[in-house]
């Protein structure tokens, strides 16, 4: 049997649930197929319209609500948004606040379409999973959507309103987090835990559903990539909990964050743990910009993530002076014990720290290496050891002397025979003992032990000064005008502008 000989209304569902990705090849295959396609063709059109969605920062909670409506009017809208980003960076959906028409917020008949069409979608079978009462959660909503229009509303950027829309997206790839998500979880709701219980206890029931062999469809089961927070800053900081759930979805391959912290000090850090640690993460790519963390932080982070194969860290002092000093020695054997054997690709990096406790000697442990990037203040501290440390919490064995930065090893003994690309950020008047030290018979340790460079780039911000050594140790010189590590550039080509305050 041909597909035209069954039944038309059967061949018309085909033609609709074709929408979006395979209607345009269905419509082409014939003239017959076109014909009974062509009356679609104006609708397909606008899904088209709605793969990125993004929306305007000034009136957040009137486009997501918007969103919903234009979802409860056209379902398929719902099945066509491929990238959702509610990071607060974008004008998007609309340039007004009344947008094409009235504020739906404001319309009965509009709040009463998107409340059917909650009660119709997979969200209702995942909050009764969770036993959480679907009038509750919609009551929350609500007062979520509305919490600009009235003096007083308390508004944590829409984890109800997020999660509603979110979960109705089948087709979803990209999502990038509104700024405030971290605010949902344990270590900061100040106060508002309760009221986000239903948040937790949903997002573990996803987790779960996803990940069991006895499942119907999948929650978030075409996601790829998420983003849970673009915004820089000394103040900015987020617990790394708040994108776990996320991450433990079996379709998602990349973490990209800015700000998360991941360190227990005592005092002005947030310390992570896996709620449900029995679910490993799939991600083969986690990059973390401006972010705080210790080794025994990354620790845990990475105890769940066993095919990791892409890691990028920079670290940044976090508000009251969390981890003014900070031990990159220490950090990357944490990495290395927890996925040294599958990286190919490693960046690590530090802005303005006091000091560097421990220094990074060698990087033999990342056997299938091919790409690495650094700044020379990671490495400029002793090695982990040696019984010495620098900073507050310094240390020195007695009748030693103190350690110094002319005491580096050969940056070409300290690299693993695989490595292909060099990338190397400093800035010569810091920098000028260590980078002389690292460079010393350079050209022949590369001869003998790395065979598989073909790239060597030192990075110096703003001028050339140390063209001469650079150049005369084999290695090529860049002088670049934005103080940005080159990978934090490539961040922010895959997902949008990082907000520095």
């Amino acid at each position: 049997m041909q597909l035209l000989d069954l039944a038309p209304e059967l061949v018309e569902q085909i033609v609709d649930w074709s929408m979006p990705s395979g209607f345009e090849s269905l419509a082409l295959t014939c003239k017959a197929l076109y014909g009974l396609c062509s009356s679609r063709i104006k609708l397909h059109n606008l899904g088209k319209k709605w793969k990125h969605v993004a929306y305007e920062p000034a009136y957040w909670q009137v486009d997501v609500f918007r969103i919903l409506h234009e979802i409860s009017k056209e379902p398929l809208i719902a099945r066509c948004i491929e990238s959702l980003d509610l990071s607060h960076r974008h004008y998007g959906l609309y340039s007004k606040p009344d947008g094409p028409g009235p504020d739906p917020r404001k319309d009965e008949n509009a709040i009463l379409g998107i409340k059917q069409t909650i009660q119709g979608s997979v969200l209702r079978s995942y909050l009764e999973e969770a036993g959480i009462d679907l009038e509750v959660w919609w009551e929350t909503l609500l007062r979520e959507a509305n919490s600009d229009l009235e003096d007083g509303k308390e508004n944590l950027d829409g984890p109800f309103l997020t999660l509603s829309l979110a979960l109705m997206l089948p087709n979803l790839k990209k999502l990038a987090l509104p700024e405030g998500w971290g605010t949902a979880f344990p270590d900061s709701t100040h106060g508002h835990g309760e009221k986000l219980l239903p948040i937790w206890s949903l997002l573990d029931t996803l987790v779960m559903r996803a990940n069991s062999p006895n499942h119907g469809a999948r929650p978030f089961g075409r996601l790829e990539s998420i983003c849970p927070s673009l915004n820089q800053g000394y103040e900015r900081k987020y617990g790394m909990d708040m994108a776990q759930w996320f991450i433990q979805m079996p379709s998602v391959t990349a973490l990209y964050a800015v700000s998360c912290l991941a360190v227990d000090d005592g005092y002005t850090g947030r310390e992570f743990h896996w709620r449900l640690p029995q679910f490993k993460s799939n991600l083969t790519r986690l990059e973390l910009a401006y972010c705080c963390m210790d080794e025994a932080g990354i620790s845990t982070v990475l105890s769940g993530m066993p095919s990791l194969q892409v890691f990028k860290y920079d670290h940044e002092i976090k508000w009251h002076g969390c981890l003014f000093d900070w031990n990159p020695g220490l950090f990357l054997e944490s990495v290395a014990q927890h996925c040294g054997h599958n990286l190919t690709e490693l960046a690590i990096s530090a802005n303005d720290i006091n000091e560097t406790e421990n220094g990074i000697h060698s990087f033999h442990s990342f056997p299938r290496l091919k790409k690495l990037e650094f700044n020379v203040g990671v490495l400029s501290g002793p090695p982990v050891g040696s019984g010495q440390k620098r900073g507050m919490r310094g240390e020195s064995p007695e009748g030693e002397e103190e350690w110094q930065e002319q005491e580096l090893p050969c940056l070409a003994t300290m690299l693993p025979s695989s490595l292909e690309e060099l990338a190397v950020d400093f800035t010569f008047t810091m920098d000028e003992v260590a980078l002389r030290a690292l460079l010393e018979n350079f050209p022949q340790e590369r001869a003998a032990r790395l065979p598989n460079l073909r790239k060597a780039v030192f990075r110096q911000w703003h001028v050339d000064t140390a063209r001469s050594l650079i150049e005369g140790a084999g290695c090529e010189l860049k002088a670049f005008d934005e103080f940005e590590h080159q990978w934090l550039r490539e961040f922010e080509d895959a997902v949008g502008s990082i907000v520095h305050d």
